[in-house]
């Protein structure tokens, strides 16, 4: 009886490291998933931008070949926006 007096506090402790290595564990794969969504979010993000930018590149690309198209834009106009293009 004495010797199971004196095994239960380090039982106690046997248990206690086994729970907080468990709870890291699980705090740590919590953690890894929570960053992967964060990186995703961020890139799909910056994806959406690139698209509105596209978008605005490409509405401007068309209205510039109408207006050439049209002969609205001179010469030099036309060679300087082949140039920056």
């Amino acid at each position: 009886m004495e010797t199971l007096n004196s095994f239960l506090p380090l039982l106690g402790v046997i248990i206690g490291s086994l729970l907080t290595i468990a709870g890291s564990i699980y705090l740590r794969k919590m953690g890894t998933k929570e960053e992967q969504h964060k990186l995703l979010r961020e890139k799909l993000e910056d994806l959406c931008l690139q698209l509105y930018e596209l978008d605005k590149w490409v509405s401007n690309a068309g209205r510039i070949a109408v207006s050439l198209a049209a002969g609205k834009i001179s010469s030099t106009k036309a060679r300087l926006l082949k140039i920056l293009q």
